[in-house]
């Protein structure tokens, strides 16, 4: 069974929208993995060094300019970063 995280961020086009879900424990100070989740399983967008980047690439990908839809934030390691800020994941 999968663990329920937080929904952080919701779209403002519908109710049952587009979310930014938080699977990171409270006052985590890691990286941070940005994911899309289906029932086809997860795709990784990038890993970010902290959570004030995942956040702002994951609030991105789940608008209708990132295309992603629904996102997660998961806990990973500095040595699984694989991008910086949003700006390296634009590039």
């Amino acid at each position: 069974m999968r663990a329920n995280g937080r929904i952080i961020a919701m779209g403002a086009m519908q109710f049952g929208g587009e979310t930014v879900e938080s699977f990171l424990p409270d006052d985590y100070e890691g990286a941070v993995k940005v994911a899309s989740a289906s029932d086809c399983g997860e795709t990784v967008i990038a890993v970010l060094p902290n959570f004030e980047q995942g956040l702002r690439v994951a609030l991105f990908a789940m608008s209708p300019y990132g295309g992603s839809g629904s996102v997660e934030l998961h806990p990973c390691t500095q040595t699984d970063v694989t991008h910086n800020n949003l700006n390296d994941v634009m590039l």
